[in-house]
């Protein structure tokens, strides 16, 4: 039986794996390592992050990560599956009812309940009262964005066409802070 990750994607156990790809944040130096279908979804989001939330911080972003949820019952976390990344962990992003939902400004918390709004098929770890997919304040986890359950390979395509969504994550008419 192979293992899947919380949202279902199959849990992909070493970084050296084929199906994982490393691409650059467009407009960043930051790298990030996803399933490579995912890779152009993540990257996008990630560069909207950098220019309507807060600026990406190297060394404070990641996705693919093999390890077990925090807060998932022994499951395995969408890291586990190149599926999910965390964006400034260190600033914007820290869990729990004194992380990041606390610290973010208003306008951050709606640009971010924005993106996840933009891009249809992923979950944000923040405030459900605020946009996010969160209710309980222990597990507020702001810097998350992950794909949702059920969704598939042509649900990603689907949306990276209609955003007009480049292999490399770069989309049309990003790039400009609101």
């Amino acid at each position: 039986m192979t293992d899947k990750s919380i949202n279902g994607w199959e849990v992909i156990p070493s970084q050296s794996d084929k199906r994982l790809l490393v691409k650059v944040v467009p407009g960043t130096n930051v790298k990030l390592r996803a399933r490579a279908e995912v890779l152009p979804l993540l990257l996008a989001i990630a560069a909207d992050f950098n220019n309507e939330v807060a600026p990406l911080r190297n060394g404070e972003c990641g996705a693919w990560c093999y390890r077990k949820a925090r807060q998932g019952g022994g499951a395995f976390s969408d890291h586990s599956s190149g599926t999910a990344m965390d964006l400034n962990w260190g600033h914007e992003g820290a869990m729990g009812p004194k992380g990041g939902m606390v610290r973010m400004n208003a306008a951050q918390i709606a640009a971010c309940a924005e993106i996840k709004k933009r891009y249809q098929i992923v979950i944000w770890g923040g405030d459900k009262a605020k946009g996010g997919d969160y209710k309980d304040p222990s597990s507020w986890d702001p810097m998350h964005y992950a794909l949702k359950s059920g969704i598939t390979v042509a649900d990603i395509n689907k949306v990276l066409a209609e955003l007009k969504i480049d292999k490399n994550g770069v989309r049309p008419g990003a790039g400009t802070k609101k």
